[in-house]
Order: structure tokens, then sequence, then C-alpha cells
């Protein structure tokens, strides 16, 4: 379990769980979303975009491409792999 500290105010108050003491994060994902301690999601948002160039890519190769064949394997493989 993970403990992360949101603010500039927020105390360092030690946090335990059945006894045993909660670590502190800088950063935690919480439903696939990443959340930094600033509440910003830089990161998230750069994984995502990443992910939906690479999308775009195989979208375009695709569409380059005249085998059907090929383009079923990629789309299998951006819609299930990621």
């Amino acid at each position: 379990m993970l403990c992360l500290r949101v603010g500039r105010n927020n105390i360092n108050h030690e946090y335990n769980s059945h006894n045993n003491k909660l670590a502190n994060a800088t950063e935690v994902v919480n439903l696939g979303v990443t959340v930094d301690s600033n509440m910003h999601f830089d990161k998230h948002i750069n994984k995502m975009m990443t992910i939906d160039h690479l999308r775009a890519a195989l979208i375009s190769r695709c569409f380059r491409s005249k085998n059907q064949m090929f383009c079923l394997e990629l789309l299998w493989y951006m819609c299930v792999q990621f």
C-alpha cells in the first residue's frame, strides 16, 4: 500500500494500516490513471498520447497495404494487445 501526499501544506504524518507503515509515493496509478503529488496528469497524458500515436500509425499502415490478412493482424494487435 502507498500513501500519496497531495498539496504543499500536507503534514508528513506517518500512516499505518494493520501495524504496517504505508510507503510514501510521489505518484500513483488508480484505475489506470497516473497522478502525481501535485495532482498533475502529465505522465498519464504522455503515455496515452504515445499509445494513440502507435495506433494511428498501425491504421495508416493498414490503409497503405492491400493485404487483407496484414490489415486484420494489425487491427487485432491494436485492439487486443494494447
